[in-house]
């Protein structure tokens, strides 16, 4: 299984649109990031986990939402979004193709050493923006065939005169 690990709130300071957001829509920067990653869990039939940390939260534990396709974690109070990253590589890099997606330097190197790939926020974006042009094709195809394999298309022009006279009697 692939596995796409995003640090949260650091794609969303790299993406300027998303950042620009932050400052007045919290809520609103972390569901645009939630969005614009969810064709890529589509397209790449992978799990998409996106981390990020609770600020000052009271939680005890770390919270757990799920919004098929992805999943997203936030961090109990006190912890870093780095740490629960690191522990998830941990545990899955082995077992798993894991890929990081974050721009913090040490969090890349962690998670190269702890066996998972790394992309930063362009990389990243480059990926969004391929899967949305391929959802796009195959959309199209699909749409194309259902066009081509009509019943009508199939039979000639003189059964498409009776079945017409027979639908409207």
């Amino acid at each position: 299984m692939k596995v796409l690990i995003v640090d949260g709130y650091n794609i969303i300071f790299s993406w300027p649109e998303l950042a620009q957001l932050m400052e007045k829509d919290l809520e609103g920067a972390r569901e645009g990031l939630l969005a614009l990653l969810t064709p890529l869990a589509d397209w790449e039939t992978l799990s998409v986990i996106v981390v990020f940390d609770a600020g000052s939260t009271d939680n005890l534990a770390v919270e757990m939402e799920s919004k098929p396709p992805l999943t997203i974690l936030y961090t109990r109070k006190g912890q870093s979004a780095d740490s629960i990253i690191e522990e998830l590589v941990m545990q899955m890099a082995e077992d798993h193709s894991v890929t990081v997606a974050t721009g913090d330097r040490a969090e890349r190197d962690l998670a190269r050493f702890l066996g998972s790939s790394v992309i930063d926020a362009a990389q990243l974006r480059g990926l969004l923006e391929i899967a949305k042009t391929e959802i796009e094709r195959a959309s199209k195809e699909l749409q194309e065939r259902s066009r081509r394999n009509r019943l009508e298309d199939a039979v000639g022009e003189e059964i498409k005169e009776i079945l017409n006279n027979m639908r409207f009697r």
